[in-house]
């Protein structure tokens, strides 16, 4: 038997410790790409609860869509969360024994994401950051998705000797532990009443978020990508937008809001917009007001700017009207985290 000298004990120590970062990396990578696909895929279930038809294309498009948009927010989230867990799993499981390391490790991975998901969406404010976990089932598939990167860390991670001790009966009460720490009433929903029927008048347009009806039995439309739209009274669409509405920051949630026709429309033919103005480090809710004539906006104003301007494209508000003295009002949103 070849007796250790300090330079193997170093080699030794850097394999070790190269094999604890390399399998802390695939570990923490599946659990992101596995939280990033149940979060897509409960998002996609709630669509369909209300209706929305969501075929094999959609869904991966909107899945491989998270994965690069989403994943990267997730990852810091739950980086820092199986990190310290992982942590804490290693100093219990030295004295619980080996046999324990690798339910310890499974359990921490979805306690310590709970414990994130649990302080972020008490410190941000509304809504929820991660949609998926607000169902209970949501919220269990996210922690199960944390459970198995903590349990693929340790056997990733574990000697042979570990690997052949492993307590099976233990990793199971573990994670059916760590599946009941999500476990939460079920969310009361509605009746549904068929009273109503829909039917679709005006097809083609691109995120139409509001309308404004016109004296003549018309109506205006906006389409958040920044377009003003306008149907006849016989419900045909125009083939091109009006013109001369102000340039719109358009991405995500931003956009062109509402349109709203002056109290005295008949007489003066004035349209109020409410949008998103700036850059994507730089923006506000900006009102203008412009005449309407024909298929164009003229001598367009902006009368209103939200300040200070924000990062980010999400919860502007938007929304206006008319108080009964003709004051104009509108109503800004929280700029997610302003």
């Amino acid at each position: 038997k070849k007796k250790k000298t300090p330079e193997t004990t170093v080699m030794a120590g850097m394999h070790k410790n190269k094999k604890i970062l390399v399998s802390f990396t695939i570990a923490l990578l599946v659990g992101v790409i596995l939280g990033t696909v149940v979060q897509t895929q409960f998002n996609l279930l709630a669509l369909q609860e209300i209706g929305v038809q969501i075929g094999v294309e959609a869904r991966i498009s909107a899945t491989l869509h998270d994965l690069g948009s989403f994943a990267p927010v997730y990852g810091i989230l739950f980086g820092v969360s199986f990190l310290v867990s992982q942590l804490a799993a290693a100093g219990f499981s030295r004295l619980m024994g080996p046999g324990w390391r690798s339910p310890l490790c499974a359990l921490a991975g979805g306690a310590g994401l709970w414990v994130a998901l649990a302080t972020v969406n008490a410190m941000l404010p509304m809504p929820t950051l991660i949609a998926a976990t607000r169902s209970p089932g949501g919220l269990i598939a996210m922690l199960l998705s944390g459970v198995f990167a903590g349990w693929l860390f340790a056997r990733l991670t574990a000697s042979r000797k570990e690997a052949s001790g492993l307590n099976t009966v233990p990793a199971v009460a573990i994670c059916c532990l760590a599946v009941g720490l999500g476990w939460q009433p079920g969310l009361v929903k509605a009746q549904s009443v068929a009273s109503y029927s829909v039917e679709t008048l005006v097809s083609g347009l691109e995120h139409p978020w509001s309308l404004a009806f016109l004296p003549d039995g018309g109506a205006l439309v906006t389409e958040r990508a920044g377009r003003l739209r306008r149907i006849s009274a016989d419900l045909e669409l125009s083939q091109e937008p009006i013109t001369g509405v102000p340039t719109v920051f358009n991405d995500a949630q931003a956009g062109l809001f509402d349109v709203l026709l002056s109290p005295d429309f008949e007489t003066d033919q004035e349209v109020f917009l409410a949008y998103a103005c700036g850059t994507a480090s730089a923006n506000h809710l900006c009102v203008a007001r412009g005449q309407l004539q024909g298929m164009a906006l003229k001598d367009v104003v902006e009368i209103f700017r939200a300040k200070p301007a924000k990062q980010g494209s999400a919860h502007y508000g938007g929304r206006m009207a008319w108080l009964p003295d003709d004051t104009l009002i509108v109503t800004l949103g929280d700029g997610f985290d302003y």
